[in-house]
């Protein structure tokens, strides 16, 4: 969740935060409670998309800070002499932020979902990319399998170390050929254009 900012003394709570708009057992698409949960579960599977996501949570807050310190200084003269008008604007410019923030939340899922649905990492092929045409046409994406990172790879390769290792210069039939690439599509996803573990130790691997 990213931390928002409310003004002490705030005449009310924006709709998007106030109780009664979903609850645990009700969804909302226009409340903060289910904007960052549908983010988050969204993320939970699919974790190397959380360095993605918290960076921009954090560049979203450091924003806030910056909105906050220019709206104080612009309304801390009319505060002296109408504090009830003061208290209703900062209370407008609070309710503003926040409903924009789960407009922005909802909107970064579905930049996500658009981008890593079904296992997939899917990105434009530029501008020259084909399109299907017809009446349900469209772009031709570029689709590569997502896969996990280098950094895991090596985890696996470490923690069972010559478990799975195919013995050298044992002769393999062509069926247990297929099925070891497959066993090694599974493990590793063909996640095209990943890293792979150094010294090729994903390569070595054969589950059987």
């Amino acid at each position: 969740s990213i931390h928002t900012p409310f003004h002490g003394g705030t005449l009310q709570v924006p709709k998007s935060f106030a109780d009664g708009n979903g609850d645990a057992l009700h969804y909302s698409a226009d409340s903060a409670f289910w904007a960052f949960n549908t983010v988050a579960n969204f993320v939970y599977p699919r974790w190397q998309l959380a360095p993605k996501v918290i960076a921009r949570a954090h560049a979203t807050e450091v924003s806030f800070m910056k909105e906050l310190e220019e709206e104080e200084k612009s309304i801390v003269e009319q505060y002296k002499t109408n504090p009830e008008k003061a208290m209703r604007w900062l209370t407008a410019s609070d309710e503003v932020r926040a409903d924009k923030l789960v407009r922005d939340e909802f909107a970064l899922f579905g930049e996500l979902m658009v981008q890593h649905r079904d296992g997939f990492n899917i990105t434009s092929m530029g501008a020259s990319a084909p399109d299907h045409g017809g009446f349900q046409g469209g772009i031709v994406p570029q689709v590569d399998e997502d896969g996990y990172s280098a950094k895991w790879y090596e985890q696996i390769a470490k923690d069972t170390g010559d478990r799975y290792k195919e013995p050298e210069g044992e002769a393999l039939s062509p069926e247990m050929v297929r099925h070891k690439a497959m066993k090694l599509r599974i493990v590793s996803k063909s996640s095209r254009g990943r890293p792979r573990a150094q010294g090729g130790a994903v390569d070595d691997v054969v589950l059987v």
